[in-house]
């Protein structure tokens, strides 16, 4: 009898370890879980322009009976840029404009063209336009009902970041410019002829052929060929007879995706690093999506305000958060959702409804995870109110 009685309670000594072992392993896990989770809501370092970027509107030509915009922009700054944003509007008391005008660029005047929706000059994806060189564009809104009162400028450049390339907008650098309907001629006169960098700049990179320099000139390099032993020039390269090319990696070497010229003047294929769920390779460079300005719909973004911080209604993911509504432009423009409220946040949560209740307990949410951990729960949810089961 006594025998069975400490066999029993032995067993019911291994029982409650064993469930209080269970429980740290489910705590651990869930624990786990929630961090990973609110990770996500971790702001991410902004890429931003140095100090000392600066643009200006040095003329501009209002047609309005054409509804015509010629406009003449310096780099009054420090630094090289790669071209501007430019969106206008109808009403000269609103805060924000909001008309993109880079759907109206008419590319058949002087040599600007679109590069992720930032006017830029060429097409090359690089910071050409140095300090003190002015650049000239023609907008053709004609489809526009109402006249045009103002517009603003935004530069952009590519910036370095991590050993990458990254796109880049200068907010901080914005201007306006109110506008006045202008007489005389069309207006339709390019400012700002291209400036030719020196031969040595275009030619810096190649031994010998041609190159494209930053006009979209072609240019004919010195030919540094040793035509006597037998080289001759391949994509810009000097070739030796029976050349032997050298190591992929050594072709590759700063390359993370896209192709190389090798020492041979082969074209190789590089290994591709970019992460194709939040990359894209340009120049040879993985360029990540979100931040860019551009919303990319089939990378599954909801918005893209042209940064990766938190808190501004475009998340760091490019999803629109909490509470916030955004535009279709591009960069988004994002503001506070005034109907949004502890309803609508209950139905965020996984509720089927957005009742809400008083408790003085812990909320929990759908998923069963305490809703005081959830974005925004200071809010919408707080200690004494809780979504309805």
């Amino acid at each position: 009898m006594g025998e069975s009685m400490l066999l029993a309670n032995k067993k019911k000594g291994v029982s409650i370890m064993v469930g209080y072992l269970l429980l740290v392993v489910f705590v651990i896990i869930i624990s786990v879980l929630v961090y990973t989770w609110l990770k996500s809501y971790v702001p991410a370092e902004s890429i931003g322009c140095p100090e000392g970027v600066s643009i200006s509107l040095d003329d501009y030509y209002l047609d309005c009976d054409n509804k015509q915009l010629n406009i003449t922009v310096k780099n009054t700054g420090r630094f090289n840029y790669l071209g501007f944003f430019i969106h206008g509007s109808n009403d000269a008391d609103q805060e924000i404009a909001t008309i993109d005008f880079s759907a109206y660029l008419d590319d058949r005047f002087g040599k600007m063209t679109l590069y992720r929706n930032a006017i830029s000059y060429l097409s090359s994806g690089t910071n050409r336009i140095a300090p003190g060189n002015t650049v000239g564009a023609v907008f053709d809104f004609s489809s526009e009902t109402e006249q045009l009162k103002y517009i603003t400028l935004v530069p952009a450049r590519l910036e370095e970041k991590d050993g990458r390339e990254r796109f880049a907008i200068c907010s901080d650098s914005l201007i306006r410019q109110n506008l006045d309907c202008s007489t005389g001629d069309s207006g339709i006169i390019i400012a700002g002829d291209c400036d030719a960098e020196d031969v040595s700049i275009t030619c810096a990179s190649a031994e010998c052929g041609d190159v494209e320099n930053n006009c979209e000139d072609d240019v004919t390099c010195p030919n540094t060929c040793d035509v006597g032993a037998g080289e001759t020039c391949i994509n810009n390269v000097c070739v030796e007879d029976n050349c032997v090319a050298e190591d992929v990696s050594i072709t590759c070497a700063s390359a993370e995706c896209g192709s190389e010229t090798n020492n041979c003047g082969e074209i190789i294929a590089c290994t591709d690093t970019c992460d194709s769920q939040t990359e894209y390779c340009e120049n040879n460079l993985c360029v990540l999506y979100c931040g860019d300005g551009v919303v990319e719909s089939e990378q599954g973004e909801e918005c893209d305000d042209g940064n990766v911080e938190n808190g501004d209604g475009c998340s760091s993911l490019c999803f629109v958060e909490i509470g916030w509504l955004c535009d279709d432009e591009e960069p988004s423009t994002c503001s506070e959702d005034a109907s949004y409220g502890e309803d609508e946040y209950c139905v965020y949560l996984g509720h089927s409804n957005g009742d809400c209740t008083i408790n003085f307990g812990v909320c929990n949410s759908a998923g069963g995870i305490d809703e005081s951990t959830q974005p925004l729960a200071g809010d919408y949810c707080p200690a004494t109110l809780c979504c309805f089961p």
